[in-house]
């Protein structure tokens, strides 16, 4: 790889190497998140694969719960987050990108629908997810209101997914299920593979409970170097993770170089540009 001076490594995973996190490999010297960005092909998302001229200007939905509910604690930090990503108005200093918030009790699955329906090409959800091996309708995703939206749900029911070249899932698990004797990880592609197939073009998930205040820390900044600058998404990605494990260079605390803190994130699908840029037009 290094003497074809490789970048991006797009993986295909299967069975029990779905679990694993990649970024987090090490070679003795560098973690691999140093050295290349990473996507993992998702078949799911050949049609999506390919540079497309995209709109000029990414604008965000964010979705949120920060409140406790039966069985989930509460997200203390995902107002922060939320508040650090989407920029409300002129007079916002602190979001990265324009957009609009829905947090908790406002977080309903009529108002992910409207969302969805009015085209965002970005929708981050801040949310909890209990990913199980079995049936889709024992997945589901909380919602802000309580109410639980099931993996059976999403992949039947009329929800536009077409329209979102990212879908950013910032939430515990995701990516991952509750292990069991018969696992053979094809739940780490749940939700991902579920809304690729209607359409989404790049979804980003994660492969375990990750940490409400880094999670938040991590987000901020990833859309704040799309904001910045127009690289690719998982290149984009890469940029955070080499932030996060050079934690004690930044103004990030410390313990954030370990990779319990930067290695659950995994892009599926379209890593490419997630906006016009010059060379693409």
């Amino acid at each position: 790889m290094r003497r074809a001076d490789a970048q991006v490594l797009m993986v295909y995973l299967f069975g029990e190497m779905r679990y694993l996190p990649l970024a987090a490999l090490h070679d003795g010297e560098h973690w691999l998140a140093e050295d290349y960005a990473l996507a993992v092909y998702a078949a799911a998302a050949d049609k999506g694969l390919e540079i497309q001229p995209r709109r000029a200007e990414w604008k965000v939905a964010g979705l949120g719960v920060s409140e406790a509910h039966e069985g989930f604690a509460p997200l203390p930090a995902v107002k922060a987050e939320l508040d650090g990503i989407v920029r409300r108005g002129a007079d916002d200093r602190d979001g990265a990108l324009p957009g609009e918030v829905h947090l908790d009790a406002a977080f309903t699955e009529k108002r992910l629908r409207d969302v969805l329906d009015r085209n965002f090409p970005v929708l981050h959800i801040a949310s909890q997810f209990n990913l199980n091996i079995g049936k889709d309708t024992d997945s589901f995703l909380l919602l802000g209101d309580g109410g639980h939206l099931s993996l059976a749900d999403i992949g039947e029911q009329r929800f536009e997914w077409g329209g979102l070249d990212l879908l950013a899932l910032s939430a515990c698990n995701t990516g991952m299920g509750l292990a069991s004797a018969n696992a053979d990880g094809t739940e780490v592609e749940g939700m991902g593979v579920t809304v690729m197939k209607q359409g989404a073009r790049s979804v980003l998930a994660t492969l375990w409970q990750v940490s409400d205040q880094s999670t938040a820390d991590f987000m901020q900044r990833l859309y704040a170097s799309q904001a910045a600058s127009p690289i690719s998404k998982a290149k984009a990605i890469q940029q955070i993770q080499r932030a996060f494990i050079q934690a004690e260079k930044s103004d990030l605390p410390d313990y954030y170089a370990h990779p319990f803190h930067w290695a659950p994130f995994i892009l599926m699908g379209n890593w490419l540009y997630s906006r016009i840029t010059e060379s693409l037009k």
